[in-house]
């Protein structure tokens, strides 16, 4: 094995003394989170280009023949890929009861979205790449379930962009609503309980919107709900309580300050906590209820409790508080906040009931990496994965 690194670091430098394909810088600069950004090789991301492609494959044929005649690379190419080439799964997200989850067989260049009706029950392909997306640089996500599990929205990212369309599939009859979202960069989304309505985050360039659009109308405009006066300093992430009465905004500036704004989509009327914290907080939606993890006063981050008729602080209920570990995420299910924590970089999973108390805890050895799955206030199952 030593000796195959020497050459392969010989080989890189062989690679290095040869003259490469040339890569024009054509700066252009843009403003990100209000921080100036210059991108010398914006020309690039456009890949359909004639100039693009020519320059691909003047990289692909440089590169090629400076590896392919490295002694031992087919043999390490073949070990590297049976270690690699395995099934792969994520955790489950639960809806109604229902399984939904992206999976890659060892076969398999791309994710499928896979759906159970139950723990026990056969698996089946909700959505296959190879149909849905077309070339073999697309790609399918999950992106939002309805909470009864009879509704999918996915999208469907072509050839490798940034940008995404979302289609929307009745679960039962396999079928698609005429309804779809045009492409563009959507972070989080949410279908009402009733299955007439999706929210969504969307960032552009002039920084995130919140929308409120139709699922009974083809052709529909989106209604824009919130986001005109942040600009690209922002980001946002929504989420919506059991009855769909409170759409939650989680808004952050950077990565050190956030708050959450509130609407009563009964009333029309907003109300927002954590402005004036110098902290970063955020609220998962129960049912009727908020549940605030937060840094304020509490760099570790603890827990509060609101009553979405009360959001005034004055009325939280702190639950879970500052802990020796690191508070990283809160995820609801079956009436209970699941917690993940961090110490000395492997995760620990505790669970607590509506009042912080202590319910089980969930460690695994030996030490690795816990994922918690999506779930639900009122779904009695959640999952986890571990590495």
């Amino acid at each position: 094995m030593f000796q195959r690194v020497i050459l392969t670091a010989a080989a890189f430098a062989m690679l290095n003394a040869q003259t490469v394909p040339p890569s024009p810088a054509r700066p252009v600069t843009e403003s990100v989170h209000g921080i100036a950004i210059t991108d010398p090789y914006r020309w690039l991301e456009d890949q359909n280009s004639p100039e693009t492609r020519v320059w691909v494959e003047q990289q692909i044929k440089h590169t090629r023949a400076q590896l392919d005649p490295i002694a031992g690379r087919a043999s390490l190419k073949a070990r590297l890929t049976e270690l690699m080439r395995t099934d792969k799964i994520q955790a489950p997200t639960v809806r109604g009861g229902r399984l939904f989850y992206l999976k890659r067989l060892a076969s398999a260049t791309r994710w499928s979205i896979c759906y159970r009706e139950r723990f026990n029950s056969t698996e089946q392909v909700l959505v296959d790449p190879e149909t849905a997306a077309g070339d073999a640089m697309s790609s399918v996500s999950i992106e939002a379930i309805s909470p009864d599990g009879k509704l999918l929205a996915y999208g469907v990212r072509a050839g490798g962009a940034d940008e995404q369309t979302i289609h929307f599939l009745e679960v039962d009859a396999r079928k698609e609503l005429p309804v779809q979202l045009p492409p563009s960069r959507y972070t989080s989304m949410r279908i009402a309980p009733g299955r007439d309505v999706v929210y969504y985050t969307d960032l552009p360039n002039t920084g995130p919107r919140v929308f409120r659009q139709s699922l009974k109308v083809s052709g529909g405009r989106a209604e824009q709900l919130f986001g005109q006066e942040f600009g690209d300093r922002y980001s946002a992430m929504i989420d919506l309580t059991t009855d769909g009465r409170y759409l939650v905004v989680n808004l952050s500036e950077g990565w050190t300050r956030a708050w959450v704004h509130v609407l009563d989509v009964a009333r029309d009327q907003w109300a927002v906590l954590g402005r004036d914290l110098d902290a970063v907080t955020e609220a998962r939606a129960g049912d009727g209820e908020l549940f605030l993890k937060t840094s304020w006063n509490a760099p570790k981050g603890r827990v509060f409790r609101v009553d979405c008729a009360k959001p005034q602080q004055h009325f939280w209920k702190l639950i879970v508080p500052e802990a020796k570990d690191s508070l990283e995420t809160v995820t609801l299910a079956g009436g209970r906040l699941v917690l993940g924590y961090i110490r000395d970089a492997w995760s620990l999973v505790r669970i607590v009931d509506r009042d912080g108390g202590r319910v089980a805890d969930a460690g695994a050895e030996p030490y690795g990496s816990i994922d918690v799955g999506t779930s639900g206030w009122k779904e009695s199952e959640i999952y986890l994965s571990y590495v």
